[in-house]
């Protein structure tokens, strides 16, 4: 057996300890990735700016995409058109809004990687930057999507500690569980975490099913949430099978099916449906409007309500003798 050298395998064990800081993906901290979204807000903002002169009296609408590296010390490289407008000129303006741009220094990495995308019409142009190594990105439209999830995902872990204390107290399978399920399930449908969403619906659905009835308001809301969340998913065969559960269900008022009727209107107008759709908004409307109001068996109770009160009222023998006394 050949034994290394002592110096050659500690050259060995820095090499092998070099390579694996290479390939390692670096794990940014919390602190660093809200400082790589303001480096990137500021550095979006300059370079908006900036278009917003350079991009104007163009005589069509224009849109290019690019990328760059930003630097520590403030400067870029790397720059890359990944799509070009057409118009030379207003690629130039483009390069030339982030080169006078002013970008802020920064320590936290050796550079970041920065896509811009750069638009225009006859009256101003704009610029927005994300980038794969801040969490969220760094455009308005990625930073609201962040924001939101980072909402949701707070709302959920606030609803599981709430449900399991109420487990403790009330058990697993109590009826004043099945909203704050149902509620946490339409949270996991927001960011789409499809099979928690689902796995929760079905909870609620059990519970309310026993509680208050297979047909009743309860269970109607979460056929039609779980409706909305297989449409959000993709699958319109199960969310119209849903739908249609609810749009069906003989004892349920037809107040309480609106909202599915709703949900089940919007999904044909997306098919381009727009007959089956303008039947759902009828109905919709007649009940609002109190012409669908009851069902049949209720209707004919309140008729025989209405007769017998438009019959004169016949006193007894007693009652008679009574009043001529």
């Amino acid at each position: 057996m050949r034994i290394f050298p002592l110096t050659l395998s500690k050259k060995l064990l820095s090499s092998f300890a070099l390579l694996l800081t290479l390939f390692t993906p670096p794990i940014a901290s919390a602190d660093v990735q809200e400082e790589l979204s303001e480096i990137l807000r500021h550095d979006e903002k300059m370079v908006d700016n900036r278009m917003r002169t350079l991009g104007r009296q163009r005589p069509a609408a224009r849109s290019a995409y690019a990328s760059f590296r930003l630097l520590p010390d403030g400067t870029y490289s790397d720059w890359v058109i990944k799509r070009g407008s057409g118009d030379p000129s207003f690629d130039v303006a483009c390069r030339t809004a982030v080169d006078s741009a002013g970008f802020v220094r920064f320590d936290v990495k050796p550079f970041i990687v920065v896509n811009a995308s750069f638009r225009c019409d006859a009256n101003s142009g704009s610029a927005s930057l994300s980038s794969p190594d801040v969490i969220g990105g760094g455009s308005d439209v990625e930073r609201k999507i962040a924001q939101r999830r980072t909402i949701h995902m707070n709302t959920i872990k606030i609803m599981k500690e709430r449900i399991t204390g109420a487990e403790k107290v009330l058990g697993p399978n109590h009826a004043k569980l099945s909203e704050s399920i149902n509620f946490l399930a339409n949270e996991y449908k927001e960011i789409g975490d499809y099979p928690s969403a689902e796995k929760n619906f079905n909870r609620a659905l059990t519970i309310r099913k026993v509680a208050n009835g297979s047909e009743s308001p309860e269970v109607a809301q979460t056929e039609c949430d779980l409706g909305e969340m297989y449409l959000a998913k993709g699958d319109k065969t199960e969310a119209e099978k849903h739908f249609k559960l609810v749009i069906d269900m003989p004892n349920l008022k037809p107040q309480a099916k609106i909202k599915t009727m709703q949900a089940y209107a919007k999904m044909y107008l997306k098919d381009s449906k727009q007959t089956e759709a303008n039947a759902l908004y009828t109905q919709i409307n007649d009940i609002m409007a109190g012409k669908i109001s009851a069902k049949p068996e209720e209707k004919a109770v309140e008729k025989a309500v209405e007769k017998a009160a438009e019959k004169p009222i016949e006193k007894t023998k007693e009652e008679t003798n009574g009043s001529q006394k």
